[in-house]
C-alpha cells in the first residue's frame, strides 16, 4: 500500500486516477466536536448515490454499504459504513446519508480537533458500480489548504463543499450535486487553477482554543 508523504504526492496520484473527489470543511456535527456521542461525515445524499449506486434503495430501511478508508494525511485504516437514514420515507423525520463506523477520536474525521479543518474525499470507483474504496486527507495546516483549494480553484468555505474530477473540473455541491447534474463552476475551476505543483507560503499562526481552525470555522444554525 502507498505511503504518502505530503498533500502534494498525493493530489498528484489521485488526479491521474478515476476518483471522484468530494472537499468540504469538518463542522462540529461531522466531528465529536459538539460532544457527541456519534460523530459521521456527513455528505449530500445523492452524492454517495453517485459513488454507491447501490445506496439507493428506498424499499429498504436505512440502506448502507461497507467500503475501506484510508486516512493518508493521519495514516489510519477502517473498514465504514456509508448509510442513508431515510426513516422520513415511513413517516420519521430523517433524510441525511452520512459515514459512520469511523472508529472514535482515534480518527482524524472524529477528533475535535478536526473541526474547521478542510478534508479531501477521494473515492476510488470502476464503471462496474460502487467505489471499493476510499483515500482521505484531512488537511493539517493552512498550507496544505491552499494546496487542495488552489488545486481546484476554488476556496471551498464552511457553509460549501465541492465535488472534483480530472475530467469534468470542480462543481459546488448544494443539496444534492453530482458531476452529472450539478453546477457547473466557470473554467477557471480548471484552466486557471496554478495545480499541485504550487504550495503558498505558510500564513499559519497561532490555533485557537476549540479546533486548529476554529477561526475558519463557521457553525451553521
Amino acid at each position: 500500500m502507498t505511503t504518502f508523504h505530503n498533500l502534494s504526492d498525493w493530489l498528484m496520484e489521485f488526479s491521474r486516477s478515476t476518483a471522484v473527489w468530494y472537499l468540504k470543511r469538518l463542522s462540529a456535527r461531522d466531528t465529536l466536536g459538539m460532544n457527541a456521542h456519534r460523530g459521521g461525515t456527513y455528505m449530500p445524499r445523492d452524492f454517495l448515490f453517485h459513488v454507491f449506486p447501490s445506496l439507493n434503495r428506498p424499499e429498504a430501511e436505512n440502506p448502507d454499504v461497507r467500503f475501506d478508508l484510508r486516512i493518508d494525511s493521519h495514516p489510519y485504516d477502517r473498514n465504514i459504513r456509508a448509510v442513508w437514514y431515510n426513516s422520513r420515507l415511513r413517516g420519521g423525520p430523517r433524510d441525511e446519508a452520512r459515514l459512520t463506523n469511523l472508529g472514535g477520536a482515534s480518527s482524524a474525521l472524529l477528533d475535535p480537533e478536526s473541526t474547521g479543518a478542510l478534508a479531501i474525499f477521494a473515492f476510488v470507483r470502476d464503471e462496474a458500480g460502487d467505489a471499493k474504496e476510499a483515500h482521505v486527507w484531512v488537511c493539517r495546516t493552512e498550507t496544505e489548504e491552499d494546496l487542495a483549494e488552489h488545486n481546484i480553484g476554488w476556496p471551498v468555505d464552511p457553509d460549501q463543499a465541492f465535488c472534483w474530477t480530472s475530467r469534468s473540473g470542480a462543481f459546488l455541491v448544494s443539496s444534492c450535486i453530482t458531476p452529472e447534474n450539478g453546477d457547473r463552476l466557470p473554467p477557471r475551476s480548471r484552466t486557471d487553477s496554478p495545480g499541485v505543483a504550487r504550495i503558498l507560503p505558510d500564513r499559519r499562526g497561532n490555533h485557537p482554543q476549540g479546533g486548529r481552525n476554529a477561526s475558519r470555522y463557521r457553525s451553521r444554525s
